[in-house]
């Protein structure tokens, strides 16, 4: 992913859409069973979602990530 500036409003606003479909494409992932691959997607999704401060999401990211992990 390219860098940007998180104080972009612009920029801020495709992070926030890419760290939602990876949200998603992790509900995808554990839908096929592809425990590893969903693990990562929402480890990065999580990290995009701290990136532009939106912490509820970034712990949401952390609560899905026990339940794939356990």
């Amino acid at each position: 992913m390219a860098k940007v500036s998180v104080n972009d409003p612009s920029a801020r606003g495709q992070v926030l859409d890419l760290a939602q479909c990876s949200r998603s494409l992790c509900g995808i992932l554990r839908m096929q069973s592809k425990y590893p691959e969903a693990s990562e997607t929402l480890t990065e999704s999580r990290g995009q979602f701290f990136k532009i401060g939106h912490v509820l999401d970034a712990a949401e990211c952390s609560e899905n990530l026990d339940g794939i992990v356990c």
